[in-house]
């Protein structure tokens, strides 16, 4: 009895909640019994099985040794559910729940164990479970298993009982475990991998068993009996309910992620074994989502699988993701409800067992919804609680009507959109597949329609139409080419072909159906009900435009590929076939058409092209049989042998009986044209006989002169000419012997020379023949020669008889005829040979003038002097001397033809004079000529060069003269010169005078030579001489400032004699005249300064105009550098009592300087005494004789006066000497009186303390570069760069110090940005918001407050002491500013921030152990305690938070 006690206490409470017993009979009512197995097989694939069974356990039990002697009527058959995976605790919890949360709002959604395993109270009311170490049992009416004991010792009945089976003892509960055992290996006594149901059955056993330990029959059967709906089953209802479910179970696998296998065995007769696997290669190419092919294999025995194994061939395709387009309240509605988009589409695409295919609606599993589609469809859609009609029929199910729509419209269609791009792949992937041929291809197109909906249940409409029209925009319909072109390819429905009116025979389809699909256009071939449905769909609200074969079809390709009949339709038939369709508006003018067959390029000729139809004047022509004997395939006339059926020659005719369109009949008109084009030089004899043949049948009573064009005249030459040409021709018989001459320019052109013998008494010939003149040959040939369209030249022969012929002719000739003879080539031109061009002389020149253009060579456009007036009226231009010197003599000498020399330069000249004589007119000649003055390159230089006007020196000027002697190319010619001042044109010329430029271009010459290490120096000194004598006589030549500094062309004095040479400066040989000084005042700057050369010292006009020029002045610096140099240099050597005299001379002169500087305003004493403070380095007073002595010179502070200029007696100075005159100088600088002089002095109040400090925090903080005259700049992986004072940071850190001397000393770079120091920190990781607030402490020696600006550049950066949120991103900018403090050892900064993390309390429950991890890596030990004490002393609340967050981590998606 203990261990029967020991062995109930292992038991834990384990039931479900809720007021249950109510609860589960309200689900049994909305649940069919046989959804059983749909339920348990949905949890099993979620548990993450891999294998499920379904076993019906006839074996009955020991009642002995139980939980309780009421168990005893559940030891009989049961159903037995297993799954390979072990229930967690989780699972064990959910099981317990009840359909509580989301099942509680939506009682059809199925899986993880909810309402549906509540289905078990259908067939039991104790259903157990083994999973892993637990057997569990549920009671929820709580009269089944034994009573627990509460914390009072009472017994009280619960629920349900789980516990650790390992724990039992087997011997105490033996029967109650034995219906477990040897089921799926599962032995009670070690863990169990799966999970194992046991249902058992309510029924009445037939023979009770035996009453055993106290339990009686009459119990046991009232426990048996009493049930949630009272039903009892037997064997046989359970067998059938199972043989039924194998229909489900064959297809039940298809949308479960997990579970493969499914047994099934009803303890008889049924053994069932269900497999799903892969099969087959992947699908090239596949789009997304990808699909899986699976099989599904039947064997009728479990243990010994059959080869009659009945098997099926699926490709499935799942989506879960939500369309593009999905609006945000279905989004909001998902979340709500928990509602997943996922949907699924599952094909059949073969079978060995020929059952019919009846489609069902699956949610994961399949439900008793029947669609009317040619597969199964699935999506999470929201059902009845019956799970046998889609749920939102009802006002309150408003939400779930939403969701099926949702799922129905929008995400199955493109589902299954993309299942028929997967499905076309997989029939037409590889070349052994079906579509390598026509046939294969319909066949495989048949197999691959045969999946598509075309109709379905009214439930599933919406579904049908918005497939239907997605197949719009998707691409779905298979198009095929010609046989090379396979694998096919998928077209949209916009970009789809449909099959129309128009059949393509077979034999064209690989022309055709290629040609109709060009672009993205693709011919498809859809079977009739396919493209019935579609049309139907379409044809509704909102309509889509679509494309079939038809007549308007094939005529809108022909307009847009007009080559194709010709390049493609070759023979015959195929001819006939296309053109039917062409022609059919035609044919049939009544007939609605959108495409008429104008404009198609449908018409054939004879020369094999073929041109468009078009409405307006006839262009092209039907000849007669007669005309196309004579007729080549000309490029007009139309190829009637193509009109060969009864339909194209109605056409044919219809076109020429409306004369409306660019087709008719062939007149005698366009007959005599079109044979004259053909036969352009004459005719054979077996041609001229058909056609006067042709003129005897078609124009008996015609005159000739309607077939004037026809070439039935011979000419002299034999060759075949019109009568229309006899008009103007010549009849060969009377014609005078120079009329022989033209013969073959006659030929040539084409007029006629005939003799009329043969049909001389012919009206045509006595009316219509004019006779021969000098004036008709010349116009004749004149207009025909005009009238061609090839160049024909005349000979020389020919010209020269033109000539006569035109001479012969003067006063006869019409003058508007005139224009005419002057485009003919058959004139001479000046100077021309027997071989040079004849001209016209419309467009040429004759001389007119006084000026000949001998010695200029040959001129093609200038006409030889025969008969000036003659030419006038030919076109002929008389020619100017303005248009002969820029038209035709000047171009020669620029192109080098001629050189300006000799007889050519003589007669260039006389051009010119008549030029300069035409300039003097005041009529239109002279405004050319004055153009030609002022723009042309016209003027000739001493070398033969030509120049614009004012390019030209004027020659005999002596400064350009000698500056530019090797240049004869800058100067005018000199007999052109005089020319040109004889007429008044010298200013045309530069000179010094009139050209100030020219003086600064002397002047550039110069200083380029001075500075040319190769250039002759004498030669330089004599020009720059030269120059600056011009400047001194001119010193307003050039418009420029002479004594800018850039002007170094001064040759400096540079042969000096004692003492000047001593020390004197290393200066250029050539200087500014702003940089010497005059030569009279060497001895105060010697040392210091260059001189003018005596013989070029400034002249007075020069000095006046440039008073900066220094003759007798000097910069004072330069006298106070070179008393430098004097008293410490030069005085110790000069030892000589004459050098010391000379010495002190010199001084003299110098103090006199110096005192007359200060002498002319108190602005040059202060000057002169800051300046000489700065500038002499050592006494400079002398104070004895001997002025080599050291001891001698003395500093003026050395020096004491009396206050009336006497001296002191303490010092051994002379009274009398010339440093009275230097007195006041000497004050000035230092020297003391001998009474001081009291005063008061007001200072102005310093600035307070710690200005300095706050401005330059002011400045780091606004980063004001401009005035914060920053100079080192830091650099970030993120961010701006930071700048700042290195000597702020060297003095506030140590480390920074160290770093600035050594690390950063070298890894640095300066910016040109006034020399700051750049210094990059991107190896230190993301820091530059606590490197900022470190630097900020460094200038104000304070933590960073959460408010101050501009130190954070986002606001995740810079907090807020505010709620929660905003709390904690103050804190985590603590934590940044507490790793770079540590890393930077800023150890004042730690405790600051420790301060406000301790004293501040910022610990708190949702942060303790962030701050202690961070506090433990920056070695801040007081924050790491600080956290340890605040966990420790609210351990408690702590744990619960941090198990809180891990659940909450734990249910994450």
């Amino acid at each position: 009895m203990e261990s029967t006690l020991d062995d109930l206490n292992s038991f834990d409470s384990f039931f479900q909640q809720e007021n249950i017993v109510d609860r589960i009979k309200g689900i049994l009512n909305d649940y069919d019994p046989s959804n059983i197995f749909n339920e348990f097989l949905q949890n099993a694939s979620d548990a993450g099985a891999t294998e499920c069974h379904f076993q019906l356990d006839m074996r009955s039990f020991g009642t002995e040794t139980l939980l309780s002697e009421q168990m005893a009527a559940w030891q009989g058959p049961a159903l037995i559910i297993y799954n390979n995976a072990e229930f967690s605790d989780k699972d064990f919890e959910a099981l317990c729940k009840l359909g509580i949360g989301n099942k509680k709002d939506d009682p059809s959604k199925i899986g993880r164990h909810g309402l549906g395993f509540n289905s078990v109270y259908h067939f039991t009311d104790v259903p157990s479970i083994v999973s892993g170490p637990y057997l569990g049992f549920f009671d929820p009416q709580m009269t089944n298993l034994h009573k627990s004991r509460d914390r009072n010792g009472t017994l009280v009945a619960k629920g349900g009982h789980r516990c650790d089976f390992r724990k039992l003892s087997m011997e105490t509960f033996k029967d109650q475990l034995e219906p477990y055992k040897e089921l799926f290996e599962c032995d009670m006594r070690s863990h169990f991998k799966g999970t194992l149901f046991r249902i058992p059955l309510r029924m009445r056993p037939a023979k009770p068993p035996a009453s055993k330990a106290g339990v009686s029959v009459k119990s046991t059967a009232a426990v048996a009996g009493a049930g949630f709906g009272g039903v009892e089953w037997t064997v046989s209802q359970i067998q059938k309910m199972m043989e039924k479910w194998v229909a489900d179970a064959k297809v039940g696998m298809l949308f479960l992620k997990n579970v493969k296998t499914i047994r099934i065995s009803d303890g008889f007769k049924l053994e069932v074994m269900v497999q799903k696997e892969l099969f087959g290669p992947s699908i090239p190419n596949a789009p997304s989502p990808p699909v899986s092919l699976f099989k599904i294999d039947v064997s009728p025995d479990v243990s010994k699988p059959s080869e009659n194994v009945a098997s099926s061939r699926w490709m499935v395709c799942c989506d879960d993701a939500f369309p593009s387009d999905t609006p945000l309240p279905v989004h909001r509605l998902s979340d709500k409800r928990h509602w997943s988009p996922h949907c699924g589409v599952a094909i059949k695409i073969q079978d060995t067992d020929g059952s019919k295919f009846h489609s069902k609606l699956f949610v994961h599993l399949p439900t008793p919804i029947s669609t009317g589609l040619p597969f199964h469809i699935h999506g999470d859609f929201a059902l009845t609680s019956s799970r046998k009609s889609l749920a939102g029929s009802k006002e309150e199910e408003d939400e779930k009507r939403v969701w099926n729509s949702f799922l129905m419209e929008k995400c199955l269609p493109r589902t299954a959109i993309r299942a028929m791009e997967h499905l076309f792949r997989m029939y037409f992937r590889d070349p052994s597949s079906p579509g390598r041929n026509r046939d294969g291809f319909n066949s495989a197109t048949a197999a691959y329609f045969k999946h598509w909906p075309i109709s379905s249940t009214e439930e599933f409409q919406p579904f049908l139409k918005a497939f239907l029209c997605q197949t719009y925009s998707s691409l779905v319909y298979p198009c095929p080419g010609a046989t090379t072109v396979f694998p096919m390819q998928l077209k949209a429905g916009c970009d789809a072909i449909f099959p129309g009116i128009v059949n393509i025979p077979l034999e064209l389809e690989d022309k055709v159906v290629p040609w109709l699909s060009k672009g993205n256009r693709a011919v498809c071939i859809v079977p009739d009900p396919v493209i019935s449905a579609i049309k139907t769909e379409w044809s509704k609200e909102p309509k889509f435009s679509y494309k079939q074969v038809d007549g308007d079809f094939i005529r809108k390709s022909l307009r847009e590929t007009p080559d194709y009949i010709k390049n493609n339709m070759r023979t015959l038939a195929e001819r006939e076939w296309i053109l039917r369709w062409a022609f059919d508006p035609v044919i049939n003018p009544k007939l609605p058409v959108s495409v008429t067959s104008n404009d198609l390029q449908i018409i054939p000729l004879l020369n094999g092209e073929w041109v468009q139809l078009k409405r307006g004047k006839t262009k092209y022509y039907v000849p007669s049989q007669h005309e196309r004997g004579l007729l080549g395939a000309n490029d007009n006339l139309v190829d009637t042998d193509v009109f060969s059926t009864d339909e194209l020659r109605l056409a044919l005719k219809l076109l020429i009986e409306g004369n409306k369109h660019n087709v008719g009949s062939l007149t005698a008109e366009i007959f005599a044209t079109t044979f004259l084009k053909e036969n352009p030089g004459g005719v054979t004899d077996q041609q001229l006989k058909q056609l006067w043949d042709y003129l005897e049948v078609e124009c008996k009573s015609e005159s000739l002169v309607r077939f004037k064009n026809f070439p039935i005249l011979r000419n002299s030459c034999g060759t075949m000419t019109t009568l229309g040409k006899a008009t103007t021709g010549f009849q060969i018989s009377g014609l005078p012997t120079q009329f022989f001459v033209f013969m073959d320019l006659l030929r040539d052109l084409d007029i006629a020379v005939y003799s009329s013998e043969t049909h001389r008494s012919h009206n045509f010939f006595k009316g219509y023949c004019q006779a021969y003149s000098g004036v008709r040959l010349l116009e004749a040939i004149v207009n025909h020669w005009n009238g061609l369209s090839t160049y024909r030249a005349f000979s020389m022969t020919e010209a020269k008889g033109m000539r006569d012929l035109i001479l012969s002719c003067s006063g006869k000739i019409n003058p508007s005829f005139m224009s005419g003879i002057g485009r003919l080539p058959i004139w001479t031109t000046i100077e021309s040979t027997d071989t040079s061009p004849l001209i016209a002389a419309c467009d040429a020149y004759y001389l007119e003038g006084h000026f000949s253009l001998d010695k200029f060579g040959a001129f093609p456009t200038v006409l030889r002097p025969v008969d000036a007036p003659i030419f006038r009226p030919m076109g002929a231009a008389p020619l100017k001397v303005t248009v002969a010197l820029m038209k035709f003599v000047l171009p020669k000498f620029h192109r080098g033809v001629l050189k300006c020399e000799g007889d050519i330069r003589t007669a260039y000249l006389d051009l010119l004079s008549n030029l300069f004589m035409v300039n003097k007119l005041s009529r239109a000649l002279a405004n050319a000529a004055k153009d030609i003055i002022k723009t042309a390159q016209c003027y000739v230089a001493r070398d033969g060069s030509f120049h614009f006007r004012g390019e030209l020196f004027v020659p005999g000027e002596a400064l350009t003269e000698m500056l530019f002697a090797d240049q004869p190319n800058v100067f005018a010619d000199q007999e052109m010169a005089l020319l040109m001042a004889r007429f008044s044109l010298e200013s045309n010329l530069r000179s010094l005078s009139s050209s100030p430029d020219l003086v600064v271009r002397c002047a550039k010459k110069v200083l380029e030579e001075t500075v040319d290490a190769t250039a002759n120096q004498t030669t330089t000194r004599t020009r720059a001489v030269h120059l600056i004598q011009y400047l001194y006589r001119n010193p307003n030549a050039g418009g420029e400032d002479w004594m800018d500094p850039k002007w170094k062309v001064v040759p400096r004095e540079a042969n000096l004699e004692w003492p000047y040479d001593i020390l004197a400066p290393e200066l250029p040989s050539y200087m500014a005249f702003s940089e010497l000084v005059g030569f009279s005042i060497r001895e105060i700057a010697w040392t210091q300064c260059g001189f003018f050369p005596a013989e070029l010292q400034p002249s007075h006009a020069f000095r006046v105009r440039f008073p900066a020029v220094r003759i007798i002045s000097l910069n004072l610096l330069d006298v106070l550098e070179h008393l430098n140099v004097l008293v410490g240099v030069i005085a110790p050597t000069w030892t000589s009592v004459e050098k010391q005299l000379r010495l002190k001379a010199i001084l003299l002169k110098i103090y006199g300087t110096i005192n007359k500087y200060i002498g002319c305003s108190i602005n040059h004493q202060k000057w002169a005494v800051q300046h000489a403070t700065e500038i002499l380095r050592c006494p400079y007073i002398l104070n004895g004789e001997d002025s080599s002595d050291p001891s001698s010179w003395f500093w003026p502070k050395q020096l004491m006066f009396g206050i009336v200029d006497d001296v002191s007696p303490h010092y051994a100075v002379d009274p009398k000497s010339e440093l009275h005159q230097f007195q006041d100088f000497l004050l000035a600088i230092g020297a003391e009186q001998i009474e001081p002089v009291e005063g008061t002095v007001d200072v102005a109040v310093g600035r307070a303390r710690g200005h300095m400090e706050n401005l330059m925090l002011h400045y780091f903080e606004t980063q004001d570069q401009g005035a914060g005259f920053m100079d080192v700049r830091f650099k970030f992986q993120k961010g701006s760069d930071i700048r700042a004072h290195k000597f702020v940071l060297a003095a506030a850190s140590e480390l920074f110090s160290l770093k600035f001397k050594n690390d950063w000393a070298f890894d640095s770079r300066c910016t040109p940005e006034m020399g700051v120091q750049s210094i990059s920190l991107s190896s230190y990781g993301d820091i530059r918001a606590g490197f900022l607030g470190l630097l900020h402490y460094f200038y104000s020696d304070t933590l960073t407050p959460s408010n101050v600006s501009p130190l954070f550049d986002h606001e995740d950066d810079q907090g807020s002491m505010g709620d929660g949120d905003k709390l904690s991103k103050r804190l985590q900018y603590l934590m940044k500013l507490q790793h770079v403090a540590h890393r930077f050892e800023a150890t004042r900064l730690m405790d600051l921030i420790a301060k406000e993390l301790i004293e501040g309390q910022k610990v708190v429950h949702s942060n303790v152990f962030t701050i202690r991890g961070h506090a433990e890596r920056n070695g801040a030990e007081n924050v790491r305690d600080h956290c340890n004490k605040f966990i420790e002393k609210n351990r408690a609340s702590v744990m619960k938070r941090m198990q809180k967050n891990q659940r909450e981590l734990l249910i994450e998606p």
